[in-house]
């Protein structure tokens, strides 16, 4: 597989962009990870028994803001969870989404 040059498109529009370097297996292993990942996500998501934790900065203020959203869901496992990291971006007198992330803890 050394050589191919393109793209990887996965389930849910999921693309895995390998347009730059040329696959091999730890590429391909990557692209099915992220696959792997999302869904575990999205089960947590959509799962019926789903909870949040929300982290708020600067709480009761006029620049309060969400820093991360932790999902858990007892029906999809008992002690993972997924959380949405966001990460601000000071412009003048308020702040903007620079970055979204996932952490998942199996």
């Amino acid at each position: 597989m050394s050589g191919i040059r393109g793209s990887i498109t996965l389930a849910d529009g999921i693309t895995y962009d390998n347009s730059t370097t040329a696959l091999n297996a730890e590429n391909v292993q990557q692209a099915i990870d992220i696959l792997v990942n999302q869904n575990f996500i999205n089960n947590i998501l959509n799962a019926f028994d789903v909870m949040k934790a929300v982290t708020l900065a600067d709480q009761n203020t006029c620049t309060e803001r969400v820093t991360q959203v932790q999902f858990t869901a007892a029906s999809v496992s008992p002690t993972a969870s997924a959380t949405k990291i966001l990460t601000y971006s000071n412009t003048g007198y308020e702040y903007q989404i620079s970055g979204i992330s996932w952490v998942l803890v199996p």
